[in-house]
């Protein structure tokens, strides 16, 4: 089996077979589609049954329901191929044989990884432009350079933390389970994406994610979205020989627990507990001396930081 295509399904009975039906049309005889329905209470489980008694190719794995990441782990669990990947129920992918290309360099480079360009469909529309991207150094490049460039960049420049527009060598990512139910990808990523030699990066489109009006970004502050602060601080202990990672890491924890804080008190949601990584990190001396200043005045007054710095809404 070359590749083993793995789909979490929750409540999208109406994208299912846009999703499957992009799958197959890349073309690809040795392929298994995994769809894994986490106890979807509208009628998913019933369209994954229908599209596996039609196609050979396609196995269905039904469990209660437990969120993305047990069900992408589920997934990888019954998974045979010799590459992996992962797509939403709702996103599907291009028609221009991404997946063959992908198994191609695979093949014959010496690298563990391929990743693409996505494209980002909002109300029915393509939003990324080429135009916007830049700083994509396309072609084969180290793992370090291309975890640079992803941890660096941000959602306009098509590359992105996202299992879902990459193909993976399977002794790579076997065994490497996801762990969050929140923020997932930016935990999973770093721990496989830190153990990788090579990365190709082609200039094609070939994912596409569709806009998720149920996602975290889309709802108001819950204290959920804590745990990105939780991968922040084990991402900080992986990458202890990459300074510009660290640097951005540390940066990006710090920002984000300023956030959380005043998202926390607008909303009435209990402060997150750990004011002592929160005070490790801003003191660091690999963040530039603006920025620990400006953090250090946060750590003195909450109250005088949003007063004369915060500009958060």
């Amino acid at each position: 089996m070359k590749i083993s295509v793995i789909i979490p399904v929750y409540n999208c009975e109406d994208k299912i077979k846009r999703c499957v039906d992009s799958i197959l049309a890349q073309g690809i005889k040795e392929l298994e589609i995994i769809l894994v329905n986490d106890g979807s209470i509208d009628n998913s489980a019933e369209v994954c049954n229908q599209i596996m008694k039609n196609e050979s190719r396609v196995k269905v794995i039904h469990q209660k329901n437990a969120g993305l990441s047990e069900a992408r782990n589920a997934g990888m669990k019954k998974a045979v191929g010799k590459y992996i990947t992962f797509v939403d129920a709702d996103d599907y992918l291009t028609k221009n044989s991404i997946y063959e290309k992908a198994i191609n360099i695979l093949e014959k480079e010496n690298v563990e990884v391929v990743t693409w360009l996505w494209q980002y469909e909002q109300q029915g529309k393509y939003v990324v432009s080429k135009k916007k991207i830049n700083n994509i150094p396309y072609g084969k490049i180290s793992g370090k350079s291309f975890l640079d460039i992803l941890y660096k960049g941000n959602y306009a420049n098509g590359m992105v933390v996202g299992v879902w527009n990459k193909l993976y060598k399977r002794e790579l990512v076997e065994n490497e389970y996801f762990k969050y139910r929140y923020n997932e990808d930016d935990d999973w990523s770093i721990r496989v994406l830190s153990k990788v030699s090579g990365v190709y990066s082609l200039n094609e489109f070939g994912y596409v994610y569709t806009e998720n009006v149920n996602s975290l970004t889309h709802q108001k502050f819950s204290g959920k979205e804590y745990n990105m602060l939780d991968i922040l601080r084990d991402r900080e202990v992986l990458i202890k020989d990459d300074d510009l990672l660290k640097r951005e890491t540390l940066k990006l924890y710090c920002n984000l627990y300023i956030e959380y804080y005043y998202k926390a008190v607008q909303y009435g949601v209990p402060l997150y507990d750990d004011k002592k990584t929160y005070n490790q990190f801003r003191k660091s001396k690999r963040i530039n001396l603006k920025s620990r200043i400006r953090f250090g005045v946060f750590s003195f007054s909450p109250y005088i930081y949003k007063k004369f710095i915060w500009r958060g809404k």
